[in-house]
This record gives C-alpha cells, sequence and structure tokens, in this order.
C-alpha cells in the first residue's frame, strides 16, 4: 500500500456493493462533522458504527483509523479515558501502515509521516490531560526519527513501528471490539456470497434459513456495536474501578533510564502543538512535568515565523 493521507470522511461514499453488503441506506460519511459540530453526538457516533464494518470489510486501514479518531472526538470532553483507548487503536492501526511502507523511498515516507502526525499528537494531547506522562512521552516517541533515535541509543526502526502500549483494560476493550468487528465482517461476506450463488441458481432450504438469519444479524450488527461504545462508557466512567486502576498505574520509566546513564545535567523536552494550545513535556532522569500555555496554532505559528525577525531587529526587547 502507497503511502496517504489517512482518509478524511469528506471523500464520499464507499462503493456501494459494499454498504449493500452490510446494511442497506448506510448514512454518506461527509455528513458525520456536521452531526458532530452540532452536538448530536449519539447521531454522529450512530454514522461511526455503520462505517467501521464497511472500512474492515474493503481492507482500509486509513478508513477504520480515521473512522476511530472520529469515535475518540465523540468521547474527548465526556469519557476522556475512553477517548485514549480509541486514539491508542487509532495510532497502532496506523502504525501498521508505517510498517507496510518502509520499502518506500524516503521522500515519500516523509511525506507521510507528516500527513499522519496529527494522531500522534492528539494522542499524546490527551494523555498529558490525564497526567499520564510515561505514555505520552511513548506516543510522541514513535514519530522519532533516525538521529533522534540513534542519539538516544535506541533502534529507531523498532521504536518508529511498535505498537502504543495498551493497559490491561484498555487491551481487553479492544479485543472485544475487534471479536465484534470480525463477526460483522464475516457475516458480511457470507450474505454476498449467498446472493452471488443465489442469482445463478435457488438456495438449499438451510441456506434460505442461513440467509435469513444473516439478514437478521447483520441488521442488528450497528446495534451490537452501539452497545459495546455504551458498555465501555459505564466501564471507563470517571469514578468507575477501571478509571481509577488507570489512575493508579506507576508511570513506565521510558527515556528516564537512559536520561540517568546519561547524567543529571541531560534532560529532554517534548514540545506538543495541539490547535488550541502548546505543551512542552519535560523528562530528567527522575520526574517529567508538563508545561502548557493556552494558544492557537495559528498565532503560535506566526510567533514562530516573526521569532528571527525580532532577534534581528535592535530595537526589539
Amino acid at each position: 500500500m502507497g503511502p496517504r493521507e489517512p482518509a478524511s470522511h469528506n471523500r464520499g461514499l464507499l462503493p456501494a456493493q459494499v454498504q449493500r453488503r452490510f446494511v442497506h441506506g448506510v448514512v454518506p460519511l461527509n455528513t458525520l462533522p456536521a452531526a458532530l459540530a452540532l452536538g448530536e453526538r449519539q447521531k454522529a457516533l450512530d454514522y461511526y458504527a455503520q462505517s467501521l464494518p464497511i472500512c474492515r470489510a474493503v481492507g482500509s486501514r486509513a478508513e477504520e483509523a480515521d473512522t476511530l479518531g472520529n469515535i475518540s472526538r465523540v468521547f474527548e470532553k465526556s469519557q476522556p479515558e475512553l477517548a485514549i483507548i480509541f486514539a491508542k487503536q487509532t495510532v497502532n492501526l496506523v502504525q501498521t501502515i508505517r510498517r507496510d511502507n518502509r520499502g518506500l523511498d524516503e521522500s515519500l515516507l516523509k511525506s507521510f509521516q507528516k500527513a499522519i502526525e496529527s494522531f500522534y499528537r492528539y494522542l499524546a494531547g490527551l494523555l498529558v490531560d490525564r497526567q499520564r506522562f510515561g505514555e505520552a512521552e511513548e506516543v510522541l516517541n514513535l514519530l522519532k526519527d533516525k538521529e533522534a533515535a540513534d542519539f538516544i541509543r535506541r533502534d529507531a526502526v523498532s521504536d518508529q513501528l511498535k505498537p502504543a502500549t495498551l493497559l490491561d483494560s484498555e487491551r481487553q476493550a479492544l479485543d472485544r471490539y475487534e471479536q465484534i468487528l470480525t463477526q460483522i465482517v464475516s457475516d458480511g461476506e457470507a450474505k454476498s456470497a449467498l446472493v452471488a450463488k443465489a442469482a445463478k441458481t435457488p438456495l438449499t432450504r438451510a441456506e434460505s434459513e442461513r440467509d435469513q438469519q444473516l439478514d437478521r444479524d447483520l441488521s442488528a450488527a450497528n446495534s451490537v456495536l452501539l452497545r459495546f461504545f455504551a458498555e465501555e462508557k459505564k466501564t471507563f466512567a470517571a469514578n468507575s474501578a477501571a478509571a481509577k486502576r488507570v489512575g493508579e498505574l506507576r508511570e513506565s520509566e521510558g527515556l528516564q533510564d537512559t536520561l540517568q546513564t546519561l547524567g543529571p545535567d541531560v534532560v529532554a523536552i517534548y514540545t506538543l502543538v495541539l490547535p488550541d494550545r502548546y505543551t512542552a513535556l519535560l523528562v530528567t532522569g527522575g520526574a517529567r512535568k508538563a508545561y502548557s500555555t493556552a494558544i492557537p496554532e495559528a498565532e503560535l505559528n506566526r510567533k514562530v515565523f516573526d521569532f528571527p525577525r525580532q532577534l534581528q531587529n535592535p530595537a526589539s526587547n
């Protein structure tokens, strides 16, 4: 698969024959941002649940990653721990695409990395907000280039292409997600095969019964995914046992081990630019701390652009 920017939901309908394999009348993907902007989060979630099996059926990891990223944003404000789960799965899907792209020209790889950078920075921002600094550091390391990886004496390839670490509760949730999605896609393929056969020759009684059962299962498929979302919302509610366990987990050492061997005067600073703020994550041999400033990204870009001229201006202080 060539490098490409993970697909936007503004690119229109997926193939009609694939849509019909699962549900009739799948809502066009380009209506989703409007639903979310209007605050119709349940409606948006319903649309996303319909699109996920289609993305998986056509083998579009980029579309699936983009949809999972949108689901994460549905939960971003109300249930950030759940938003993190879907954002991690987004990053891990993109990591598999990066692994498949390893043999491509370096310029193409850099272009692709630039296109998918926002997925990683969004997840890192969620983790910083929850004071899960070790995990945020790990996610930012996944974008590290070879020179930086060499400096901290790590294997650049393994660092860049490994998946983001999942906590046990997160892994359980995503295992359930995979189980549900795999079953829906399997049912869709079985239905497609029966439809193709029925066009050539009459189905047997057993096949007709199977066809009717598949119709019922596929009609309920969207409800199954929505029920999964609802169950995970309860599991990761603010005062739930799962949310408390996440908060109590000890941060992984990560880069701190390396910094300890380099000496007390060596620190690492990660910069994270998000649409509404700038965050610097300071990592020393013994501690991590995040410093954030509320500033729109466009304003920050203007300041960065203006900074060299200010340095050259004798009248500037």
